[in-house]
């Protein structure tokens, strides 16, 4: 029983983990499209 609990909370940290990774990738791809964005909008790129 308790090998199974500790298996239980070992899968909702990795569940945690996997949305902490999600969230940080996604905000990362958000500040380079930003950084990309601002780039081409100085070089006036169409």
């Amino acid at each position: 029983m308790k090998l199974l609990m500790m298996h239980i909370l070992l899968l909702l940290k990795l569940k945690l983990a996997l949305k902490l990774n999600l969230a940080l990738l996604l905000e990362l791809a958000l500040l380079l499209e930003l950084a990309l964005w601002r780039c081409c909008s100085s070089w006036r790129c169409s």
